[in-house]
Formats: C-alpha cells, structure tokens, sequence
C-alpha cells in the first residue's frame, strides 16, 4: 500500500498577508438578490439552468437565468418533519433535516448527464444521504460507507466531518470539499462510478487528500463552503466562509466569505480573488457561456437566501 499523501497548501506570495486575516471592505461587496426559497447551500449549472438546493428545503429549484419565466420547483424524495411556511418556503426541521450542502455536475463523452448531491454527513444516518441524478431519474443515495472511507483516508474526525463542496472535472474525477479541517478529496471517475453502481467504496490508496490553510477574518479561519470546475481556465474555484463556531453540525454568527483558486491538476497552490463582507457564500457555479461570471447562493442561517453574480479574472 502506498504511504497516504497529505500535502498543506499554503497561500501563494502574491497574496497579502492583510487577506489572510481581515475583515473585507465594502468595496468587495457584491449585491445580492433574495428569492423566496428556504436556506440555498447548494448549486451547479445543468444544460444552462441552475440548479439550486436548500440544505433544509424539501423541493429543487431549477432557474434558467435568461428566462425566469421558466423557474420551477422540483419535488426532493426527503421526508423530514416540516417548519410551517408558504409554499416553496418550507423547512425541515434541524434534527431531521438531510442536509444537502453540495452539488456537481459531469458529462461524459457519450452524452449523458450525471448529477450528484451530497449530505454533509455531519450527524448520521439522515445527513449521510444524496442523491443521484441520470437519464431524468433521481435516484436516493447512501453515501454513509463512502464517507467513512473517505474519513481515515484523510483522518479527520466524525466530530470535524462536514463535507461543503464538490465538483467534477473534465475527465469525470469527483473532487469533495471538508469544511474544518478545510480537506479536498478526490475520487476518480472509476471509482464513483462503482460506488453509484454496486457500492464498492475506493481503496484508500486510490484516494489523493490535499489539506489547506484558508484566510480568515478577526482571528476566526474560513472553511471550504463550495467549488466548481473552471473547464475553460483548467482550474478550481472555490468560496470559503467565516462564522464563529467551533461544532460542525451548529451555526456561528457570519463574519464574511471568500472566493479563491486552486491550481489544477497539481492541487498545490490557492489564490484568494475576492471577499465578501458578512454574508454565507455558499456555493460557486461557473457560468458556462461566460468563465469570468460566476453565480453564488448565499444561506443567512436562518432560512433565508440570496442569489449574486460575481466577476472574477
């Protein structure tokens, strides 16, 4: 068996040492957009529409962003006790909720469209859960065996689990983002593959983890909250936030966010590209048609969302 490769990405020297650790201005502010749907924590882009989920939110919403006219809702196979609300504007409860935090996109050569959402995994089983999506099907899935693979190839605690983010890249390989300790994993497309089909969880050898140190705010450190492939610039985005809790599965007062790159395929150096100033950026999808714009989803905690659009270099 190989030995298990665990490298610490530090910031690159054009990074200031003010970035990385200081609260943003208002001049980084990006504006933001609130739409009536519960807690967005998760999105990525699917034949130009985005898809967005809440981590408490018991249906999909599926924008297509030149016609908001075609905005619909898509009903989410999650049973979990429901807040009272308005439609489309319900809640599962936190004990029961399934808590989906990432989502990720791939096409294969022939074609076909594979979606795949992931639970935090922060407290079992519930959390464990995802979904897979193919052929117009969506299929539930349990990510529970993966996750605990996943947990002693990169040694990091049940209590520290927090699975954030993930992105495909273009030859299929799945990339999952930890929050704290901020760890990246990456699967190959081999291996997902036949997890999906007849759960063979990946030999820990087959499994590349990359730890990180992310800016922070106030003397409070940023985890990873979401990542998308760059398959134009042949790198990752990802977004980080700040909030001032030390327990996975409880929220923190939110302090900021950052959006970064990671350089790809040797996974090795980070660059922050823009803060933003006491807003959850959730998730970061690239817009295909345009890779200098990228759609975030911002969650108050509270069940309250926003969308914004960023430019970045």
């Amino acid at each position: 068996m190989r030995p298990l490769l665990i490298l610490i990405a530090t910031l690159t020297a054009c990074q200031g040492p003010k970035t990385k650790d200081q609260r943003p201005t208002p001049k980084d502010q990006a504006p933001a957009t609130k739409i009536s749907y519960p807690s967005a924590s998760a999105g990525c882009i699917v034949n130009d529409e985005w898809w967005i989920i809440g981590d408490d939110a018991p249906e999909m919403l599926v924008i297509h962003p030149k016609r908001p006219d075609k905005t619909k809702f898509v009903p989410l196979p999650f049973y979990g006790k429901l807040h009272k609300g308005e439609l489309h504007a319900q809640r599962q409860k936190k004990k029961t909720k399934h808590d989906i935090e990432a989502i990720s996109s791939y096409s294969d050569p022939q074609g076909g469209m594979h979606v795949l959402a992931f639970g935090s995994g922060s407290k079992s089983p519930q959390r464990d859960s995802g979904l897979y999506f193919m052929n117009q099907q969506m299929h539930l899935v349990d990510w529970g065996p993966l996750y605990e693979r996943l947990r002693k190839a990169s040694m990091i605690s049940e209590d520290d689990w927090n699975i954030e983010g993930a992105c495909h890249d273009a030859n299929g390989n799945l990339y999952l983002f930890n929050r704290k300790p901020s760890v990246l994993m990456v699967i190959s497309a081999k291996d997902w593959f036949r997890y999906i089909e007849i759960k063979s969880v990946p030999e820990i050898e087959n499994i590349q983890v990359r730890a990180f140190e992310l800016p922070g705010i106030d003397g409070k450190k940023s985890g990873f909250s979401g990542a998308d492939y760059d398959a134009t610039n042949k790198r990752i985005i990802f977004c980080s936030s700040v909030e001032i809790s030390d327990d996975s599965y409880r929220d923190g007062e939110i302090l900021g966010s950052f959006v970064g790159v990671i350089e790809w395929p040797s996974l090795e150096k980070i660059k922050i590209i823009q803060t933003i100033d006491g807003l959850k950026l959730e998730s970061v999808a690239i817009n295909a048609k345009n890779p200098k714009e990228i759609w975030g989803l911002i969650d108050n905690d509270k069940g309250g969302s926003q969308l914004l659009t960023l430019k970045i270099d």
